[in-house]
């Protein structure tokens, strides 16, 4: 079975299908897949753009979200940079501007 592409708010689409260049890739990581994810009722997001950078050894990853409000994406960036697992923003810092968190 195939799953269904989300529909994603206009900003989030965009980035979506913008073309990652070489150079904008981490150094050594040559392939690159990029997951839509839907609006998520829990942490109140209207949809997530999430890229995964790999190679044969490990992979690294940059994920944007937007949100109803510009105080909900101060949260959620507050919320998944304190989060030491792994998650699905956890960076070195994760950040807000206005409505979106990356």
């Amino acid at each position: 079975m195939l799953a269904q592409t989300p529909n994603l708010p206009p900003a989030l689409q965009r980035i979506a299908t913008t073309p990652i260049l070489a150079s904008e890739r981490p150094a050594g990581f040559p392939q690159v897949k990029i997951t839509r994810l839907a609006a998520n009722r829990r942490i109140h997001t209207l949809g997530i753009v999430r890229f995964d950078f790999s190679n044969s050894h490990a992979s690294e990853s940059a994920s944007y979200a937007l949100l109803r409000t510009h105080a909900s994406a101060v949260g959620l960036a507050r919320r998944e940079s304190a989060v030491r697992t792994g998650g699905l923003f956890y960076l070195l810092r994760a950040g807000s501007c206005g409505r979106a968190v990356h």
